[in-house]
């Protein structure tokens, strides 16, 4: 794998289908369980698998503006790690 650079695409370039299907189960109650590869198991915390969900979500927004950069998501993963 090559890194290319940062994303610079408009939102009807870069609308994959699989992330349109995160954010639909976003919506509902129980979205983590939802969108969790089932060979992961049961035994990982849904509230912190919720959080890394979300910034992950984050990390790949259309508009750069609103992407946290890499501190930010270290920055809040630790948090979040270091509040359990």
């Amino acid at each position: 794998m090559e890194w290319k650079g940062p994303l610079h695409l408009s939102s009807t370039e870069y609308n994959p289908p699989h992330l349109n299907w995160v954010r639909e189960k976003k919506r509902s109650r129980c979205w983590v369980e939802e969108i969790m590869d089932p060979n992961i198991g049961t035994n990982c915390d849904s509230s912190k698998m919720e959080i890394l969900a979300k910034v992950a979500l984050k990390c790949v927004e259309v508009d750069k503006n609103i992407r946290p950069t890499m501190s930010q998501v270290v920055e809040k993963l630790q948090r979040n790690e270091i509040d359990s």
